[in-house]
């Protein structure tokens, strides 16, 4: 049985994703707790909140 055009699939879909963990938590270690995406008139197209500051109290 060929297994290459499962690890092939299996690597199309890990990778990509990996790679965006990877961003994410370099961005939160970066402190950056948002990233947005807006089109030219300033619109809010897309948000995503990677995570907020500790609660003080």
């Amino acid at each position: 049985m060929d297994l290459s055009p499962f690890v092939i699939t299996l690597l199309a879909v890990t990778v990509p994703l990996l790679a965006l963990l990877a961003v994410a938590a370099w961005l939160a270690g970066r402190q950056v707790e948002r990233v947005r995406v807006v089109d030219r008139d300033g619109r809010t197209l897309a948000e995503v909140v990677l995570g907020g500051r500790p609660k003080q109290g």
